[in-house]
C-alpha cells in the first residue's frame, strides 16, 4: 500500500510494531462461574465473518458477500465484561494529579491509553501511556453476567522507555460500577497509582477520544458518508504467515470503520483504528491511528476482491513488500491474551485455546514474573514445577574439541543451544525454546537472559539474549559490540547487574529499559558482583595497582562508597588476581583474592578482605596465606562458620555438586548447612585424564541440586593427544549424558532426552 506523504496532526508517528507475546494457554474449566456463555456470545463466536446468523443455534449457513448486500461484521457482544469496560474515564491518582483513561476492546482483547492532564478543565493528555489488560481467566472477558475481572496490566511508552513493556504485568481488579470502572492494583498500576487501594474513575463526555480527534473532522470533510464497498465488510487474516495481519472493515454509525491490528510473539500489539472510504471501484483511502502514536495517517490502497480473498496490488500498512493476500475469517481466528504462570507447559508449548461454544480461539500467554526461583543464574533453574536447563541441539559437533573435556558453556555451542524443560510432577520433559546461546539461564520479571557469543572478521562479540519461557520475543538485549556479560542477579530475581567490558559500563538492569548505571573509577575492570538487599558490591582493579571494594545503592546507583582498597602490586609483578567470592553477612562484607602465578594457573596466596558496609574506607586483611588441605590449581572457598571463625574449602559452601576423586569416582553433594552427602557411588569409575590417545573418556561437566534432585551432565569424549598443549591434554567431544539422580536413592535413575522438534 502507497503511503501519502501527508500528516494530518504534528509528531512523528512511531511505527515500532506494538505487539504481544504470541504464545498459548490452557483454559477449558471454570468452577467459579457460570460456564454456559450468552447465547449472543454463543452466536458471535460460531458465527462466520460473511455470514449474519441469528438463528440462535449458532451454526453458520455460509452466504456469498455478493448475495449478502446488508451484511455487517459479527461484533463481540455489547454485553461482554470487555465491551461493558470500553469508555473514556477521568480520576485523581493517589497524588492527587488528574489523569484520564480510555479502554479500547478489539473482540476480547483490551487496550488502555491513560495520561496525566492538567486538570478537570484543561483535559488535555500532556504524558501518555499504553496498557494491555491481561485476563487470569480469559473467559471474564466474554461474560455478560460478571462486573469484575482479575487482571494483569502491561504499561508501555514511547516517551520514557523506547516502547518496550516495563516489566512483567502488574496485577489487579477492574469492575464496574454505576458511573464507571474501579481499579485496585496489588502495586502500581502505572500511571493510575494504586498501591494496593482502590481508586474510582468515572466516564467522561468531555475528554477527547485518543483515536479520533483529528480523524473525526477528517473524515466528515473528505469520506462520504458510509461509503464503502460492502463486500469487504467482515475479519481479514494475511494468508501464510506465522505472524499475520487482521483487518476488519465494517459499517459504522456515520463512516465506514477499518481496524489494522497484528498480535505477535511477546512484544506490544499492534492496533489501528480509523474510518476508510472508496475513491473508485476497486481502491480505496483510509485515515488510522496507530495505537502507540497519537498521529493519524493517511493510507491509500488498491484491493482486488476475489471470491473470499483480499489482495493488495502493493504493501498494505506495514507490510513491507510484495502483493498480500487476506483471507476471510471469523472472530475465532483473532487470538485472545491470557496472563499464566512461567511453568504452566500448556503456555509453553503453544497448545492452549479457549472454548467459546463450540468454537477454539488461541491464547497468546503472557507470563507474570515469580519469586519461585531456584538456582537462578545456573544451567538448570527451577522457576514453579519446571526445571529449565541449557541443552545443545548436537547435530554436528564432529570437530568439537576442548581443553581437559571441559564443553559445557564453551561459545563453539552457541549455535547448538536451545533451553529444554522438565516437569517435577509429571517427569515430562521437552523443547521450550532456542535462543542459540550457551551457559547459565537468568530468569528476571518473567522473561530468561543468556549470553551468546559471536566472531566477527577481526574480534569476538558478547551480547545479552532475551525471551519468554516459551521462546516468544527474542531479541537482542544489549549493544553487539561492548561485550557484555551478566555478573550477578538478585535473590528475588527482579533485577541482574550487566559489565559492559569494552564500555566499562557497569549498570542495574530491571529487565526492561530501566537500568541504574554506577560510576566505575576510571581505567578499573569489573571482577565480581554481589546484589545484597538494597546494596551492591563492586570488586574493581586496573591490573596494576590496587584492589577495591565499593558499595553501591542498588536504586540509585551513581556514585559509590570505597570499603576497602588493597594494595596489589606484589600481585601484579609475578602473577594476576583471581577474585573469586563476595560474602555478606549481617554487619559484614568479605572478598576472597586469588595471587595466581606460573602457566598452569597455580595459587600462590590467598588474601580475605572484610569491611564495614556502609563505612567509608573500613577494609582490612583478615587473612593471608595458603591454607592447608587446599587444591593449589583448584578455586577454593571460604565463609565463616557459626563462630564466625574463617572456614576454607574447595567445594562452594551455598551447595556444590563434585566428584570425590576430582576427575572420576563418587558423586557427592556438600552445603554448609547439611554437610557431604553420597549421592551416587562410582558415578565416574576411571580416571579420564589417565586414558591414552584416542580411548574413550567420561567426563563429569556440572551438576545442580534441586530440592533433592540431582541434574548431572557429564560428556562422552575420546583423548586427542595430537591436539594437546603441553601439559594441557584435549578431548574430542562425542555426546552430551543429562541425568536425573533421587539423592535418596528410591527411584531409578532418569535420561533427559527431550525431543527436539519445534
Amino acid at each position: 500500500m502507497k503511503k501519502i506523504l501527508k500528516r494530518i496532526a504534528s509528531g512523528l508517528i512511531a511505527l515500532n510494531m506494538l505487539v504481544f507475546l504470541f504464545a498459548c494457554t490452557p483454559t477449558g474449566v471454570n468452577t467459579s462461574k457460570d460456564d454456559n456463555l450468552s447465547q449472543a456470545q454463543l452466536n458471535t463466536a460460531s458465527t462466520n465473518a460473511n455470514n449474519n446468523d441469528t438463528s440462535g443455534n449458532g451454526e453458520s449457513n455460509t452466504v456469498s458477500p455478493a448475495d449478502n448486500t446488508n451484511y455487517e461484521v459479527p461484533e463481540f457482544s455489547e454485553n461482554a465484561f470487555a465491551s461493558k469496560i470500553e469508555g473514556t474515564y477521568f480520576a485523581i491518582d493517589e497524588g492527587g494529579a488528574p489523569f484520564a483513561l480510555s479502554i479500547y476492546n478489539y473482540y476480547g482483547n483490551v487496550y488502555a491509553y491513560g495520561g496525566y492532564v492538567e486538570s478537570e478543565e484543561e483535559l488535555d493528555i500532556y504524558s501518555f501511556w499504553m496498557m494491555e489488560f491481561i485476563p487470569e481467566d480469559p473467559r471474564d472477558f466474554y461474560y455478560e453476567n460478571t462486573n469484575e475481572a482479575r487482571i494483569g496490566v502491561l504499561t508501555f511508552s514511547i516517551m520514557s522507555n523506547f516502547g518496550r513493556y516495563w516489566s512483567a504485568p502488574v496485577e489487579g481488579v477492574i469492575s464496574l460500577t454505576d458511573d464507571g470502572i474501579k481499579i485496585e492494583g496489588d502495586e502500581a498500576l502505572c500511571p493510575i497509582g494504586t498501591n494496593g487501594r482502590m481508586i474510582e474513575l468515572s466516564r467522561s463526555e468531555k475528554v477527547e477520544d485518543f483515536f479520533m480527534g483529528d480523524i473525526d473532522s477528517y473524515a466528515s470533510e473528505n469520506f462520504a458518508t458510509n461509503c464503502a464497498d460492502e463486500n469487504l465488510y467482515g475479519i481479514w487474516k494475511q494468508k501464510d504467515s506465522d505472524n499475520p495481519w487482521f483487518i476488519t472493515f465494517e459499517k459504522g454509525e456515520e463512516f465506514a470503520e477499518a481496524s489494522v491490528y497484528q498480535k505477535t510473539g511477546g512484544i506490544e500489539a499492534n492496533l489501528c483504528t480509523g474510518y476508510c472510504d472508496l475513491s473508485e471501484a476497486g481502491s480505496g483511502e483510509m485515515i488510522v491511528n496507530q495505537f502507540r502514536s497519537g498521529s493519524p495517517e493517511i493510507y491509500q490502497f488498491s484491493y482486488e476482491l476475489n471470491g473470499d480473498e483480499l489482495e493488495f496490488a502493493e504493501s498494505f500498512y506495514f507490510i513491507e513488500e510484495g502483493k498480500t493476500v487476506f483471507e476471510r475469517v471469523d472472530i475465532n481466528d483473532i487470538p485472545i491474551v491470557a496472563l499464566y504462570d512461567p511453568d504452566n507447559l500448556d503456555a509453553i508449548k503453544g497448545e492452549a485455546v479457549l472454548d467459546v461454544g463450540g468454537e477454539m480461539r488461541e491464547i497468546c500467554a503472557h507470563f507474570r514474573a515469580t519469586q519461585d526461583v531456584e538456582n537462578n543464574g545456573t544451567d538448570f533453574v527451577r522457576v514453579g514445577n519446571l526445571v529449565f536447563f541449557r541443552y545443545y541441539d548436537l547435530t554436528d559437533m564432529s570437530s568439537f574439541y576442548s581443553d581437559w573435556g571441559e564443553f559445557t558453556n564453551a561459545y563453539q555451542l552457541n549455535d547448538e543451544g536451545c533451553v529444554c524443560y522438565y516437569d517435577l510432577n509429571t517427569k515430562e520433559c521437552g523443547l521450550a525454546y532456542r535462543d542459540y546461546c550457551a551457559g547459565p539461564l537468568y530468569y528476571v520479571n518473567g522473561k530468561f537472559y543468556s549470553e551468546r557469543y559471536d566472531v566477527k572478521e577481526v574480534y569476538s562479540v558478547e551480547y545479552l539474549m532475551s525471551c519468554y519461557p516459551d521462546g516468544s520475543a527474542l531479541e537482542e538485549w544489549s549493544d553487539t559490540d561492548t561485550f557484555t556479560e551478566i555478573e550477578a542477579v538478585s535473590d528475588e530475581g527482579n533485577s541482574f547487574a550487566v559489565y559492559q567490558f569494552l564500555a566499562g559500563n557497569l549498570y542495574i538492569d530491571y529487565g526492561n529499559a530501566y537500568r541504574v548505571d554506577l560510576n566505575l573509577i576510571p581505567e578499573d575492570y569489573v571482577y565480581a558482583v554481589k546484589i545484597s538487599g538494597d546494596s551492591i558490591y563492586v570488586v574493581t582493579a586496573n591490573d596494576s595497582d590496587k584492589i577495591r571494594l565499593t558499595e553501591y545503592q542498588r536504586y540509585y546507583g551513581g556514585e559509590g562508597i570505597v570499603l576497602a582498597e588493597y594494595d596489589a602490586k606484589d600481585i601484579w609483578k609475578d602473577g594476576y588476581a583471581g577474585i573469586y567470592q563476595i560474602e555478606v553477612l549481617a554487619d559484614s562484607v568479605h572478598v576472597g583474592i586469588n595471587h595466581v602465578v606460573g602457566k598452569y594457573g597455580q595459587i600462590k596466596e590467598i588474601i580475605v578482605l572484610e569491611a564495614e558496609p556502609g563505612v567509608e574506607n573500613s577494609g582490612k586483611v583478615e587473612y593471608k596465606g595458603l591454607p592447608d588441605l587446599i587444591d593449589i590449581y583448584g578455586r577454593p572457598y571460604f565463609y565463616h562458620d557459626y563462630n564466625f571463625d574463617l572456614v576454607f574449602a574447595d567445594v562452594n559452601p551455598d551447595g556444590d555438586i563434585y566428584l570425590s576423586e576430582d576427575t572420576y569416582g563418587n558423586l557427592c553433594y556438600y552445603n554448609l548447612f547439611d554437610g557431604a552427602e553420597l549421592i551416587k557411588t562410582d558415578f565416574i569409575e576411571e580416571n579420564p585424564h589417565a586414558v591414552y590417545d584416542g580411548m574413550t573418556a567420561e567426563i563429569f561437566q556440572e551438576g545442580e541440586n534441586i530440592d533433592g534432585l540431582i541434574f548431572a551432565v557429564t560428556a562422552t569424549s575420546s583423548y586427542a593427544a595430537d591436539k594437546d598443549l603441553g601439559e594441557t591434554r584435549c578431548y574430542l567431544f562425542r555426546n552430551f549424558n543429562y541425568t536425573v539422580i533421587n539423592s535418596r536413592g528410591d527411584e531409578p535413575d532418569i535420561e533427559l532426552n527431550p525431543v527436539l522438534t519445534d
